[in-house]
């Protein structure tokens, strides 16, 4: 009998708090009868203790999909290696993302001169990985010692400096020749992050296979084939990202990834110090004391 009266007792009870919970539209939680408590909040559980967030040094290199670590670019004098993540710039025209820059100095940015083809420089400004954004002076191919036979990239004169940065990125003193192993660096402007891989220069030959130009009227002798079978659902609108061949910028996407349709090959313009090369070129012969041995 007092086993019956329990029953009907926790019976009644139950039917009592459905009514109310659903009078009141409440989800009933189990918490409500007992002790227990949500972990998921140290201000209801007194005894919850949230764990710290790990921290990383600051100066911890971004680990990318492939498991390669992000380049690194030397700078001129100090032989300093910055990484690539540090000097990437994004290019907006008005509040549209455009593609990708570089800085070659804290005042200078190299892209492909197709990024802004559209607009006047005053519309322009880039970001810089601190979220720092700059307007642009000017749009010009003449303020960097750069041999760009085609003129299929430009230079971005910031109005001001990169606040408390001082760099000078080393650019090739050569052309790269097919073989060669390079990295393949590709930003992520919304996800903030640099996503790195390794791969090859191929004849120029193959490029103009892949692009249907037999002729050579798009890929000429100046430019880089590089291979790219990275699988994308769509174009990947990698503009201006640079080419890196032994911690130097070498060369400036100008076709995108993918574009319209999957090439498996990646197009760049070579860049190169053409100041650096003679100022080589003269001491080379310096050395070689020619004017001795024909005087």
């Amino acid at each position: 009998m007092a086993t019956v009266t329990l029953c009907l007792l926790s019976l009644s009870i139950f039917i009592v708090l459905k009514l109310n919970i659903a009078s009141t539209k409440m989800h009933y939680h189990r918490y409500m009868l007992s002790d227990y408590r949500p972990q998921h909040k140290n201000n209801v559980q007194q005894d919850y203790k949230r764990l710290p967030r790990p921290t990383y040094p600051p100066e911890k290199r971004i680990m990318i999909r492939s498991g390669t670590d992000e380049p690194m670019v030397e700078m001129i004098g100090n032989g300093e290696h910055v990484r690539l993540h540090d000097l990437l710039v994004r290019i907006y025209n008005g509040d549209k993302f455009v593609c990708i820059g570089t800085l070659l100095t804290e005042q200078v940015a190299i892209t492909a001169s197709t990024c802004y083809r559209y607009g006047q420089a005053e519309n322009y400004t880039v970001k810089t990985s601190k979220d720092q954004t700059i307007g642009l002076y000017n749009l010009s191919t003449d303020a960097f010692p750069i041999k760009d036979k085609d003129s299929v990239v430009s230079l971005l004169i910031l109005r001001v400096p990169v606040p408390n940065v001082r760099i000078t990125a080393k650019l090739c003193l050569g052309s790269l020749e097919a073989n060669m192993n390079v990295e393949l660096p590709t930003y992520s402007h919304t996800r903030r992050v640099v996503q790195n891989q390794l791969s090859q220069v191929l004849p120029l030959a193959e490029c103009r296979q892949q692009l249907n130009d037999t002729d050579g009227n798009i890929v000429t002798n100046g430019m880089i084939c590089v291979k790219n079978e990275k699988h994308t659902g769509k174009c990947q609108k990698t503009f201006g990202s640079p080419l890196i061949y032994e911690n130097q910028i070498c060369g400036i996407n100008l076709l995108g990834h993918n574009c319209p349709k999957k090439f498996g090959v990646d197009l760049y313009a070579a860049v190169v110090n053409e100041a650096q090369v003679r100022r080589n070129s003269i001491s080379n012969i310096a050395a070689a004391d020619i004017e001795d041995a024909i005087f």
